[in-house]
Protein backbone atom coordinates (compact mmCIF):
# COMPACT_ATOMS: atom_id res chain seq x y z
CA UNK A 1 0.00 0.00 0.00
CA UNK A 2 2.63 2.21 0.73
CA UNK A 3 4.36 1.87 -2.72
CA UNK A 4 1.41 2.26 -4.37
CA UNK A 5 0.58 5.35 -2.57
CA UNK A 6 4.07 6.90 -3.33
CA UNK A 7 3.79 5.68 -6.76
CA UNK A 8 0.43 7.38 -7.52
CA UNK A 9 1.55 10.69 -5.88
CA UNK A 10 4.11 10.95 -8.18
CA UNK A 11 1.97 10.00 -11.44
CA UNK A 12 -0.11 12.70 -10.13
CA UNK A 13 2.44 15.42 -9.63
CA UNK A 14 4.25 14.73 -12.94
CA UNK A 15 0.95 14.97 -14.55
CA UNK A 16 0.36 18.58 -12.36
CA UNK A 17 3.52 19.76 -14.38
CA UNK A 18 2.81 18.61 -17.26
CA UNK A 19 -0.49 20.48 -17.84
CA UNK A 20 0.50 23.37 -15.58
CA UNK A 21 2.86 24.65 -17.90
CA UNK A 22 1.79 27.26 -21.13
CA UNK A 23 2.31 25.61 -24.57
CA UNK A 24 4.96 28.14 -25.32
CA UNK A 25 7.30 26.30 -22.53
CA UNK A 26 6.22 23.18 -23.41
CA UNK A 27 7.99 23.92 -26.45
CA UNK A 28 11.07 25.11 -25.43
CA UNK A 29 12.75 22.36 -26.02
CA UNK A 30 11.67 22.46 -29.85
CA UNK A 31 12.46 26.08 -30.53
CA UNK A 32 14.47 28.58 -29.55
CA UNK A 33 14.05 31.65 -27.63
CA UNK A 34 13.64 34.32 -30.26
CA UNK A 35 11.73 32.07 -32.00
CA UNK A 36 9.27 31.59 -28.89
CA UNK A 37 9.28 35.31 -28.51
CA UNK A 38 8.06 35.96 -32.44
CA UNK A 39 5.69 33.35 -31.74
CA UNK A 40 4.51 35.47 -28.92
CA UNK A 41 4.52 38.82 -30.91
CA UNK A 42 2.49 37.21 -33.48
CA UNK A 43 -0.47 36.30 -31.15
CA UNK A 44 -0.42 39.68 -30.16
CA UNK A 45 -1.14 40.94 -33.13
CA UNK A 46 -3.28 38.56 -34.65
CA UNK A 47 -5.36 38.74 -31.26
CA UNK A 48 -5.80 42.62 -30.42
CA UNK A 49 -7.46 43.82 -27.58
CA UNK A 50 -10.84 44.59 -28.32
CA UNK A 51 -12.25 48.55 -27.61
CA UNK A 52 -13.98 48.02 -24.52
CA UNK A 53 -11.65 46.05 -22.75
CA UNK A 54 -10.61 47.42 -19.28
CA UNK A 55 -6.73 47.30 -18.67
CA UNK A 56 -5.33 46.40 -15.17
CA UNK A 57 -2.22 48.14 -14.05
CA UNK A 58 -0.25 46.94 -10.88
CA UNK A 59 -0.44 48.45 -7.34
CA UNK A 60 1.38 46.02 -5.48
CA UNK A 61 3.31 42.90 -5.26
CA UNK A 62 4.65 40.45 -2.11
CA UNK A 63 6.01 38.40 -0.55
CA UNK A 64 8.28 41.96 -0.13
CA UNK A 65 11.88 41.42 -0.89
CA UNK A 66 12.91 41.95 3.12
CA UNK A 67 10.44 39.03 3.84
CA UNK A 68 12.45 36.94 1.40
CA UNK A 69 15.42 37.68 3.74
CA UNK A 70 13.33 36.00 6.50
CA UNK A 71 13.14 32.62 4.80
CA UNK A 72 9.48 33.84 3.77
CA UNK A 73 9.13 33.56 0.26
CA UNK A 74 6.74 31.36 -1.96
CA UNK A 75 8.59 28.01 -3.79
CA UNK A 76 6.08 26.39 -6.06
CA UNK A 77 3.00 27.81 -4.96
CA UNK A 78 -0.32 26.38 -6.22
CA UNK A 79 -3.03 28.45 -5.29
CA UNK A 80 -4.45 30.89 -3.49
CA UNK A 81 -7.60 31.77 -1.07
CA UNK A 82 -9.40 34.84 0.72
CA UNK A 83 -10.78 34.13 4.01
CA UNK A 84 -13.63 35.66 5.27
CA UNK A 85 -11.98 38.05 7.89
CA UNK A 86 -9.72 39.10 4.89
CA UNK A 87 -6.30 37.72 5.18
CA UNK A 88 -5.24 35.78 2.04
CA UNK A 89 -3.84 32.51 2.20
CA UNK A 90 -1.46 30.69 -0.48
CA UNK A 91 -0.36 27.17 -0.64
CA UNK A 92 3.07 25.86 -1.79
CA UNK A 93 3.43 22.72 -3.17
CA UNK A 94 7.04 22.24 -2.38
CA UNK A 95 7.92 23.93 0.75
CA UNK A 96 4.82 22.34 1.82
CA UNK A 97 3.27 24.82 3.95
CA UNK A 98 0.61 27.62 3.52
CA UNK A 99 1.34 31.85 4.31
CA UNK A 100 -0.91 33.55 5.36
CA UNK A 101 -1.35 37.14 4.54
CA UNK A 102 -2.98 40.39 5.28
CA UNK A 103 -4.70 42.38 2.32
CA UNK A 104 -2.43 44.85 1.93
CA UNK A 105 0.53 42.20 2.22
CA UNK A 106 1.77 41.99 5.10
CA UNK A 107 3.00 38.45 6.23
CA UNK A 108 0.51 36.78 9.57
CA UNK A 109 1.88 33.40 10.01
CA UNK A 110 3.07 30.47 8.40
CA UNK A 111 0.95 27.35 8.09
CA UNK A 112 2.18 23.70 8.54
CA UNK A 113 5.88 21.89 7.32
CA UNK A 114 6.92 19.05 5.65
CA UNK A 115 4.95 15.91 7.49
CA UNK A 116 2.79 13.38 8.38
CA UNK A 117 1.63 14.47 12.10
CA UNK A 118 -1.58 16.78 12.15
CA UNK A 119 -1.20 20.16 10.30
CA UNK A 120 1.88 18.91 8.68
CA UNK A 121 1.61 18.51 4.72
CA UNK A 122 3.05 15.60 2.09
CA UNK A 123 1.63 17.16 -0.85
CA UNK A 124 -0.27 20.18 -1.16
CA UNK A 125 -2.57 20.03 -4.05
CA UNK A 126 -5.81 22.22 -3.49
CA UNK A 127 -7.79 24.64 -0.55
CA UNK A 128 -10.70 25.81 -0.04
CA UNK A 129 -12.43 28.18 2.44
CA UNK A 130 -15.70 28.58 4.23
CA UNK A 131 -16.77 31.50 7.00
CA UNK A 132 -15.06 29.15 9.47
CA UNK A 133 -12.46 26.61 8.35
CA UNK A 134 -9.84 26.31 5.73
CA UNK A 135 -9.56 23.15 4.00
CA UNK A 136 -6.43 21.44 2.68
CA UNK A 137 -6.12 18.79 0.54
CA UNK A 138 -2.84 17.24 1.57
CA UNK A 139 -2.24 14.90 -1.55
CA UNK A 140 0.99 13.66 0.10
CA UNK A 141 -0.71 12.16 2.83
CA UNK A 142 -4.50 11.37 1.08
CA UNK A 143 -6.32 13.25 3.44
CA UNK A 144 -8.05 16.78 3.81
CA UNK A 145 -6.88 18.72 7.15
CA UNK A 146 -9.14 21.28 8.41
CA UNK A 147 -7.80 24.82 10.03
CA UNK A 148 -9.63 27.71 12.06
CA UNK A 149 -9.04 31.23 9.92
CA UNK A 150 -6.03 32.09 11.88
CA UNK A 151 -4.41 28.60 10.79
CA UNK A 152 -4.65 26.24 13.90
CA UNK A 153 -5.07 22.88 13.44
CA UNK A 154 -8.66 21.16 13.69
CA UNK A 155 -9.17 18.53 12.53
CA UNK A 156 -8.24 15.92 9.79
CA UNK A 157 -10.04 12.30 8.02
CA UNK A 158 -8.13 10.29 5.33
CA UNK A 159 -9.51 9.75 1.85
CA UNK A 160 -7.08 7.31 -0.16
CA UNK A 161 -7.52 9.82 -3.48
CA UNK A 162 -5.32 12.21 -4.28
CA UNK A 163 -7.22 15.23 -5.28
CA UNK A 164 -6.56 18.21 -7.78
CA UNK A 165 -9.53 20.58 -6.80
CA UNK A 166 -12.13 20.80 -3.77
CA UNK A 167 -14.58 23.38 -3.02
CA UNK A 168 -17.41 23.30 0.11
CA UNK A 169 -20.80 24.26 0.11
CA UNK A 170 -22.21 26.33 2.90
CA UNK A 171 -23.34 23.43 4.93
CA UNK A 172 -20.09 21.99 4.78
CA UNK A 173 -20.59 19.53 1.89
CA UNK A 174 -17.29 18.61 0.02
CA UNK A 175 -16.80 18.81 -3.72
CA UNK A 176 -13.82 16.82 -4.75
CA UNK A 177 -12.06 16.50 -8.18
CA UNK A 178 -9.87 13.47 -7.84
CA UNK A 179 -7.58 12.32 -9.76
CA UNK A 180 -9.50 9.84 -12.19
CA UNK A 181 -8.03 6.22 -12.37
CA UNK A 182 -9.51 5.05 -15.63
CA UNK A 183 -12.21 7.01 -18.48
CA UNK A 184 -15.30 5.67 -17.21
CA UNK A 185 -14.27 7.40 -13.64
CA UNK A 186 -16.86 10.38 -12.85
CA UNK A 187 -15.62 13.89 -12.20
CA UNK A 188 -16.45 15.10 -8.69
CA UNK A 189 -17.11 13.27 -5.48
CA UNK A 190 -19.79 14.72 -2.88
CA UNK A 191 -18.59 13.52 0.52
CA UNK A 192 -20.22 14.91 3.64
CA UNK A 193 -17.55 16.56 6.11
CA UNK A 194 -16.42 13.68 7.89
CA UNK A 195 -14.87 12.13 4.59
CA UNK A 196 -17.85 9.95 3.68
CA UNK A 197 -18.61 9.65 -0.15
CA UNK A 198 -22.30 10.28 -0.68
CA UNK A 199 -22.52 10.37 -4.56
CA UNK A 200 -20.65 11.24 -7.76
CA UNK A 201 -20.96 12.23 -11.18
CA UNK A 202 -19.83 13.80 -14.50
CA UNK A 203 -17.65 11.69 -17.41
CA UNK A 204 -15.02 12.42 -19.83
CA UNK A 205 -15.95 14.73 -22.75
CA UNK A 206 -12.83 15.00 -24.72
CA UNK A 207 -10.57 12.80 -26.06
CA UNK A 208 -10.55 9.09 -26.01
CA UNK A 209 -9.68 6.07 -23.96
CA UNK A 210 -6.36 5.87 -24.79
CA UNK A 211 -5.96 9.67 -24.25
CA UNK A 212 -8.61 10.94 -21.88
CA UNK A 213 -6.77 12.36 -18.24
CA UNK A 214 -5.26 15.65 -19.75
CA UNK A 215 -8.00 16.14 -21.93
CA UNK A 216 -10.50 16.23 -18.97
CA UNK A 217 -8.41 17.81 -16.47
CA UNK A 218 -10.93 20.05 -14.06
CA UNK A 219 -11.40 23.17 -12.05
CA UNK A 220 -14.05 23.67 -9.40
CA UNK A 221 -15.95 26.99 -8.10
CA UNK A 222 -19.17 27.50 -5.47
CA UNK A 223 -21.08 30.67 -5.53
CA UNK A 224 -23.49 31.77 -2.31
CA UNK A 225 -26.11 29.78 -3.51
CA UNK A 226 -24.53 26.40 -3.74
CA UNK A 227 -23.82 26.46 -7.14
CA UNK A 228 -21.30 25.16 -8.79
CA UNK A 229 -19.34 25.72 -11.73
CA UNK A 230 -16.72 23.09 -13.85
CA UNK A 231 -13.63 24.37 -16.13
CA UNK A 232 -12.34 22.21 -18.62
CA UNK A 233 -8.48 23.27 -18.40
CA UNK A 234 -7.93 22.58 -21.88
CA UNK A 235 -10.99 24.03 -23.48
CA UNK A 236 -13.30 26.73 -23.12
CA UNK A 237 -16.06 24.98 -21.31
CA UNK A 238 -17.80 25.90 -18.15
CA UNK A 239 -20.66 23.40 -16.89
CA UNK A 240 -23.47 24.66 -14.03
CA UNK A 241 -24.51 22.35 -11.50
CA UNK A 242 -26.56 22.16 -8.42
CA UNK A 243 -25.43 21.60 -5.22
CA UNK A 244 -26.91 17.83 -5.49
CA UNK A 245 -24.72 17.13 -9.02
CA UNK A 246 -27.77 17.97 -11.50
CA UNK A 247 -26.54 19.73 -14.54
CA UNK A 248 -27.73 23.42 -14.31
CA UNK A 249 -26.41 24.88 -17.68
CA UNK A 250 -23.43 25.02 -20.12
CA UNK A 251 -21.73 27.68 -21.82
CA UNK A 252 -19.56 27.63 -24.27
CA UNK A 253 -17.17 30.55 -23.66
CA UNK A 254 -16.86 32.66 -27.11
CA UNK A 255 -13.67 34.10 -27.16
CA UNK A 256 -11.37 33.83 -30.19
CA UNK A 257 -8.08 33.49 -28.02
CA UNK A 258 -9.71 30.34 -26.18
CA UNK A 259 -11.43 28.73 -29.55
CA UNK A 260 -7.83 29.16 -31.09
CA UNK A 261 -6.45 27.24 -28.52
CA UNK A 262 -9.19 24.73 -28.87
CA UNK A 263 -8.82 24.16 -32.62
CA UNK A 264 -4.92 23.72 -31.41
CA UNK A 265 -5.73 21.04 -28.51
CA UNK A 266 -8.60 18.88 -30.90
CA UNK A 267 -5.92 18.57 -33.50
CA UNK A 268 -3.46 17.54 -30.68
CA UNK A 269 -5.37 15.38 -28.94
CA UNK A 270 -5.20 13.15 -31.95
CA UNK A 271 -1.52 13.16 -32.35
CA UNK A 272 -0.62 12.57 -28.53
CA UNK A 273 0.74 15.81 -28.15
CA UNK A 274 1.05 18.51 -24.91
CA UNK A 275 -1.97 20.59 -25.13
CA UNK A 276 -2.30 24.23 -24.46
CA UNK A 277 -4.04 25.59 -20.64
CA UNK A 278 -6.93 27.57 -22.27
CA UNK A 279 -8.16 28.13 -18.83
CA UNK A 280 -5.67 28.64 -15.93
CA UNK A 281 -8.44 29.27 -13.12
CA UNK A 282 -12.21 29.55 -12.31
CA UNK A 283 -13.87 31.98 -9.48
CA UNK A 284 -17.81 31.74 -8.90
CA UNK A 285 -19.46 35.48 -7.90
CA UNK A 286 -22.69 36.45 -7.16
CA UNK A 287 -23.62 37.33 -10.72
CA UNK A 288 -21.96 34.56 -12.39
CA UNK A 289 -18.18 33.59 -12.87
CA UNK A 290 -14.55 35.14 -13.96
CA UNK A 291 -12.22 33.03 -15.86
CA UNK A 292 -8.51 34.01 -15.95
CA UNK A 293 -6.79 33.24 -19.22
CA UNK A 294 -3.16 33.66 -20.58
CA UNK A 295 -0.81 34.66 -23.42
CA UNK A 296 -0.75 36.31 -25.22
CA UNK A 297 -1.52 38.77 -22.30
CA UNK A 298 -3.54 37.82 -19.09
CA UNK A 299 -6.74 38.02 -18.84
CA UNK A 300 -9.72 37.99 -16.39
CA UNK A 301 -12.92 37.84 -18.12
CA UNK A 302 -16.62 38.23 -16.66
CA UNK A 303 -19.56 36.52 -17.45
CA UNK A 304 -23.09 36.15 -16.25
CA UNK A 305 -24.99 33.49 -15.02
CA UNK A 306 -25.95 32.79 -18.72
CA UNK A 307 -22.20 32.69 -20.03
CA UNK A 308 -22.61 35.95 -21.25
CA UNK A 309 -19.26 38.10 -21.32
CA UNK A 310 -19.99 41.27 -19.11
CA UNK A 311 -16.61 42.59 -18.55
CA UNK A 312 -12.66 42.08 -20.20
CA UNK A 313 -9.83 42.65 -17.82
CA UNK A 314 -6.33 42.35 -19.02
CA UNK A 315 -2.37 43.02 -17.77
CA UNK A 316 0.57 43.48 -20.65
CA UNK A 317 3.44 42.35 -19.55
CA UNK A 318 4.87 45.26 -21.05
CA UNK A 319 8.78 44.75 -20.33
CA UNK A 320 8.50 41.42 -19.26
CA UNK A 321 9.18 38.00 -21.35
CA UNK A 322 6.63 36.04 -23.30
CA UNK A 323 6.37 32.86 -21.18
CA UNK A 324 4.62 35.15 -18.29
CA UNK A 325 1.82 33.48 -16.55
CA UNK A 326 -0.30 33.83 -13.39
CA UNK A 327 -1.52 30.68 -11.87
CA UNK A 328 -4.56 31.44 -9.79
CA UNK A 329 -6.51 34.34 -8.65
CA UNK A 330 -9.65 35.73 -6.72
CA UNK A 331 -11.20 38.88 -7.15
CA UNK A 332 -12.19 40.96 -3.98
CA UNK A 333 -15.34 43.85 -4.84
CA UNK A 334 -16.06 46.74 -2.02
CA UNK A 335 -17.47 49.65 -2.49
CA UNK A 336 -18.14 49.08 -6.38
CA UNK A 337 -14.06 48.77 -6.91
CA UNK A 338 -12.96 45.85 -7.93
CA UNK A 339 -9.40 44.61 -6.87
CA UNK A 340 -7.49 41.25 -8.42
CA UNK A 341 -5.51 39.09 -6.62
CA UNK A 342 -3.24 36.97 -9.16
CA UNK A 343 -0.44 34.43 -8.33
CA UNK A 344 2.17 35.26 -10.70
CA UNK A 345 4.53 31.74 -11.33
CA UNK A 346 6.30 32.76 -14.51
CA UNK A 347 9.21 33.99 -14.36
CA UNK A 348 8.91 34.96 -10.35
CA UNK A 349 6.58 33.46 -7.41
CA UNK A 350 4.82 36.92 -6.58
CA UNK A 351 1.54 37.31 -5.62
CA UNK A 352 -0.10 40.89 -7.44
CA UNK A 353 -2.26 43.11 -6.88
CA UNK A 354 -3.87 44.40 -9.76
CA UNK A 355 -6.78 47.08 -10.23
CA UNK A 356 -8.91 49.06 -13.03
CA UNK A 357 -6.68 51.86 -14.79
CA UNK A 358 -8.14 54.94 -14.28
CA UNK A 359 -8.35 56.98 -17.71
Amino acid sequence: MKYYKTTLCSLFSILIILNSASYLLSQSSRYKEEDLVKIWKTWLKKFPVPKDAIKLEVKQSFPSEDLYEKGVYLWRPIGLNSLLNGNIVVYDQKACHILMFDQQGTYIRKIGKRGQGPGEFSNIRCLSATPKSIIVGDTGNMRLQFFDLKGNYVRSFRIFKALRDIAISNNELIYAVPLRSHPESPLVDILDNTGKLLTSFGEARFGSKSNWMIPNMIMISINDKDEFFIAYESFPLVSKYSKKGDLLAEYKLKHIVMREKEKINLDRIKKKKPLMTVIFSIRASKEGFYILQNFPRTEILEYDNNGRLRNYYYYEYENEAYDTFFGDFFVIEKEGQKTFYLLKKVPENKIVILRPKKI
